[in-house]
């Protein structure tokens, strides 16, 4: 009896032994399983993240990009426009000048001495008078 006994122990201790050896096998595939997933998880999100940062890279170089060239553009058309607007103003102030030589050309002709008088304070204050509208409108341009 005692034989049996032991003998029946054994075979529920090895049972026993045999159950907890598969059920700590299984333990160990699962454990294993959920870690290698968890590791492709946490791959996917570097790889994720990686790609997202390489784009927003791209994005922004692009858009820097996109703003230098704007600005180059613009630089260049504000001076061509400022180029152009001092040529039409320095061919505005010389034809005023021509306009006045002539204008005081021709009131030096005159015959009477008062008349000359008068025609050339009347050149003087036009002259003073496109002078300083010159000097305006160049300090007007220059303030844009």
């Amino acid at each position: 009896l005692a034989g049996d006994s032991i003998e029946a122990q054994n075979v529920l201790a090895a049972d026993a032994i045999t159950s907890n050896s598969e059920l700590a096998d299984s333990l160990m595939s699962y454990t294993s399983d959920a870690n290698s997933r968890l590791t492709d998880l946490a791959s996917y999100s570097i790889d994720a993240a990686d790609n997202s940062n390489a784009r927003m890279s791209d994005v922004a170089i692009y858009s820097m990009n996109n703003a230098s060239d704007l600005a180059q553009s613009l630089g260049a058309q504000v001076m061509t426009a400022t180029q152009d607007a001092y040529g039409e103003a320095q061919n505005q102030t010389l034809l005023a000048h021509r306009q006045a030589m002539q204008f005081a050309n021709d009131a030096s002709r005159s015959d009477g001495q008062q008349l000359a008088i008068s025609t050339n304070k009347t050149m003087m204050y036009i002259v003073l008078g496109l002078v300083g509208l010159g000097i305006a409108g160049f300090a007007l341009s220059r303030s844009k």
